[in-house]
């Protein structure tokens, strides 16, 4: 019945289907923003000029410094530490806030009824 009446007032979608997906939206969201935030290969390969590197890849450009053909000193393991801490502090941000639709999201097949 109410599903007929939504379909009748044009706002089957907004009204009903949209809230019900909300939390897969915010999963296939966050797992994805994961998966292209911690993308190294694609950056690397159409990325040259190093000022322009995203953060994973310039702390992939810290830990494999090799000061035997640059002549370059090394990043201290403390710096390289700091700034991995440091890049994951987006992610965590999205979590908190996003973490209700998350656990929705993620345990929506779970349960059989």
């Amino acid at each position: 019945m109410i599903v007929n009446t939504a379909f009748l007032e044009k706002i089957i979608f907004f009204k009903i289907y949209l809230p019900i997906s909300k939390p897969g939206i915010a999963t296939v969201f966050f797992v994805e923003y994961v998966a292209k935030w911690n993308s190294i290969m694609l950056p690397a390969t159409l990325i040259t000029d190093q000022n322009k590197y995203t953060l994973p890849l310039m702390l992939k450009a810290m830990i494999m410094q090799d000061d035997s053909t640059s002549g370059a000193a090394l990043a201290p393991d403390n710096a390289v530490m700091a700034a991995i801490v440091i890049s994951t502090i987006p992610l965590l941000l999205i979590y908190i806030f996003a973490q209700r639709f998350l656990l929705a999201g993620m345990s929506l097949g779970a349960t059989k009824e």
